[in-house]
């Protein structure tokens, strides 16, 4: 009987920690049960898409040459800032209210693009793909520090302007879609899905931080956009690594909404104050000290 009341009681012991334990892995493999049908998962992506896109152009470099000016590069930029000229004169800052006016005279849009985009160009000039418009474009601003180009340029229908996420907000693994003019502009809008591989990676070359991502980029995706699920800018694409040897893949770069906000509002603020074009040395950043990747072959 005693030996019978000694089992039981080992028994129950055992019993006990194995519950003990099946509670402690519910609370540390903490799972997320998240329903949502595919369509509605495709119809989330459609709509931020639809949402950016219009925001997005093309951008050609053209070089003076014995030929005359050559378009030598293109690329892609993104449309930040709204001024409507109304027929009386008047500046009307929020573009959204002239929607369907006929009283504006003329819109004009400021571009952030990357500055070796622009390099060297004689002549600029943006491209709407839904339309095969060229419309000439004025350097307005870059920045010597930071692959940054703010572009200007006049134009008579309204596009909205992209709207900027906090960057800060960003984990690896949160969804990213780029939009841009790969490999020319007869690729205009090409849109490619994927993931933050890192919130924050740094080049030993570099004074700034990147976005690290695996959605694909290529020539000419450089300045344009990559895009939250909410339609919203997370960063301005830059570069990609690749080898000769095809041993990297699928590692894009991007700059940070929040620190193309502060270039870009660093850059605005002087062009006011002494007029435009200027080449600015963008504000220091403070490095962390986190994993620094050494600048590899690279291009976009």
């Amino acid at each position: 009987m005693k030996k019978n009341k000694i089992v039981i009681l080992l028994l129950l012991v055992f019993l006990l920690s194995g519950c003990a334990n099946i509670f402690n892995n519910e609370i540390h493999n903490k799972s997320y049960q998240v329903e949502i049908s595919i369509s509605e998962f495709e119809e989330l992506i459609q709509a931020a898409i639809e949402k950016a896109t219009p925001a997005v152009v093309g951008i050609s470099n053209y070089q003076s040459s014995f030929l005359g000016l050559q378009e030598t590069k293109t690329g892609s930029g993104v449309i930040y800032g709204c001024q409507a000229v109304m027929k009386d004169g008047r500046i009307e800052d929020d573009c959204s209210n002239t929607i369907n006016s006929d009283d504006v005279k003329i819109y004009k849009y400021s571009v952030v693009t990357n500055r070796h985009v622009i390099k060297g160009a004689s002549q600029i000039k943006v491209y709407f793909g839904e339309t095969d418009e060229f419309i000439k474009a004025s350097i307005k601003a870059q920045d010597s520090d930071v692959d940054i180009a703010i572009l200007t340029f006049d134009y008579q229908a309204f596009i909205q302007p992209i709207e900027f996420a906090d960057s800060n907000d960003l984990k690896a693994g949160s969804f990213a879609i780029a939009i841009g003019n790969p490999a020319g502009h007869e690729f205009y809008d090409s849109c490619t899905f994927g993931i933050i591989s890192h919130p924050k990676r740094y080049f030993a070359e570099e004074g700034h931080e990147f976005i690290q991502h695996d959605v694909a980029i290529n020539p000419g995706n450089s300045g344009g956009a990559l895009i939250n699920m909410k339609g919203k800018l997370i960063g301005i694409n830059t570069l990609k690594l690749f080898s000769k040897e095809d041993i990297i893949d699928n590692m894009g770069f991007a700059i940070p909404s929040n620190l193309v906000y502060s270039v870009i509002t660093n850059l605005e603020a002087k062009a006011r104050l002494v007029g435009f074009p200027i080449i600015n040395d963008s504000i220091p950043i403070d490095i962390n000290k986190q994993m620094v990747l050494k600048k590899e072959e690279r291009f976009i």
